[in-house]
């Protein structure tokens, strides 16, 4: 979607920081998630405490600025893209100067679905060696597995 907005706050309820001085838009990431996507949607730059904004954010292809703080942990450390990192998110002058640096990641959500898909494919085949089908007992495990193939083929294609 094309957003509609610069820049609006996602920020976790339970941690410090509960309104940023400068962004009027503002959401909970507590939200139910039809509401999220939307609200990421309408917006270029997400300010966010939060690793599951900040994910959602990135994998919408949207620009993503997180304090330094949240880097802290192993959380990021596989990220091939991560947020722009700043010190201060109580700063809106230091905000807007990432957000001219950040980036966004068009190929990031399609990436993540080949590597899940990738790693469900592995963890298939291992399943299948260790306990083959048609072991009635597994037999659910590996109808959901089919089932899953099929949904990410559909949600690709849309």
């Amino acid at each position: 979607a094309t957003p509609k907005y610069e820049i609006a706050s996602m920020l976790h309820p339970l941690m410090n920081i509960q309104t940023i001085s400068g962004i009027d838009r503002n959401m909970s990431h507590f939200s139910n998630l039809s509401s999220i996507m939307e609200f990421i949607a309408d917006h270029e730059v997400i300010v966010t405490n939060s690793y599951h904004a900040a994910l959602w954010a990135l994998l919408a292809n949207r620009k993503v600025i997180s304090p330094k703080d949240l880097k802290c942990g192993s959380k990021f450390n596989y990220f091939e893209h991560s947020p722009q990192f700043i010190d201060d998110l109580q700063n809106i002058k230091q905000i807007k100067e990432a957000a001219k640096i950040a980036n966004n990641y068009p190929t990031f959500l399609d990436d993540s679905v080949k590597r899940s898909l990738e790693f469900f494919d592995k963890v298939k085949k291992i399943v299948q060696e260790v306990i083959p089908i048609p072991d009635k007992k597994y037999e659910n495990f590996y109808n959901q597995s089919l089932m899953a193939e099929v949904y990410f083929q559909h949600i690709r294609k849309l």
